[in-house]
């Protein structure tokens, strides 16, 4: 076997692993938003290499104070079973030290990654996927057309308010991620407030890697289901009709299942992910959460 080092990731590695992430995967990120997320995981993106510097293996790791993130892990279909998973699990084990260490693990690795000491169990991650269809959420209009919130396109001078509000839903400040990713895809992000004017929830569209999936809703967060259908409703309608989109949503949030399904959307009945800890259970606001932000970097 060839020399396999372990190095930082760099931003022309992406389109490479991209590539071998939709062919196990339904979709990734888009090139602009890995960039972000190299510039905020800090060194925490590393790729495994041969002596020829050709790209085997790559996995990322997101740190805070006490917990950390891991996720895009993911080795070369001809280098698996050769020592280079493990080779990348050893280094970002070394990168995450003694935190509490969470991945989103695919139900299939599931015994796999609890060996490794992935033993604290939380909740399931099931997709929406589907087409646009605007007359299909005119039919529903009961469901998405309520006047609990106001939802209005984001804009610049919301920038602190939101970054406020996203900071109570994931428990710390994630202002050196959104803040720029917000910036990337800020003329598709609607943001939700109460009559008073507070924030109760935003969300956001943004282009994925993949073979058929052209939109991302990353995330919709908000206070009330009624707040996630609304904003869910106003992302949906910025999207051309026909376009094929898909959302994340954790399993204790029943209600924004039920109208990703009103809306013509496809939830899979097998969940594409479980999320584990290493040390403790991390609890979160799951019933505020129609699509997560981030299934690989962020706890929410």
């Amino acid at each position: 076997m060839a020399k396999v080092t372990i190095r930082k990731t760099r931003a022309e590695d992406f389109p490479e692993i991209l590539k071998w992430w939709i062919e196990d995967i339904p979709f990734g990120y888009d090139l602009e938003t890995c960039k972000i997320i190299l510039k905020y995981v800090d060194g925490g993106s590393m790729c495994a290499v041969n002596d020829k510097g050709e790209l085997l293996g790559h996995a990322i790791v997101s740190r805070r104070e006490d917990d950390a993130t891991g996720g895009i892990y993911i080795v070369r279909k001809d280098q698996r079973g050769t020592g280079v998973g493990k080779m990348l699990s050893t280094a970002r084990m070394e990168f995450v030290g003694s935190r509490n260490f969470a991945i989103d693990s695919v139900l299939n690795r599931l015994e796999a990654n609890n060996k490794i000491g992935f033993k604290v169990p939380s909740f399931m991650i099931y997709i929406a996927e589907g087409a646009v269809d605007h007359a299909k959420l005119d039919s529903c209009c009961d469901i998405f057309n309520n006047n609990e919130v106001i939802v209005k396109p984001f804009t610049a001078d919301m920038m602190d308010a939101v970054l406020a509000y996203d900071k109570q839903i994931a428990g710390h400040s994630r202002d050196a991620f959104l803040r720029p990713y917000l910036e990337l895809h800020a003329q598709q992000a609607y943001v939700a407030t109460d009559h008073d004017g507070s924030v109760a929830g935003y969300g956001v569209t943004a282009p994925v890697a993949s073979k058929y999936i052209k939109y991302g809703l990353f995330p919709i967060y908000g206070n009330t289901a009624n707040t996630q259908a609304k904003l869910f409703d106003a992302l949906m309608r910025c999207l051309p009709v026909g376009s094929t989109v898909v959302a994340a949503i954790p399993d204790e949030n029943t209600a924004a299942i039920k109208f990703y399904k009103s809306a013509g959307l496809t939830i899979f009945e097998e969940p594409i992910a479980k999320r584990l800890y290493t040390k403790n259970l991390i609890e979160l606001p799951l019933q505020k959460v129609g699509s997560l932000l981030n299934l690989d970097i962020t706890r929410i």
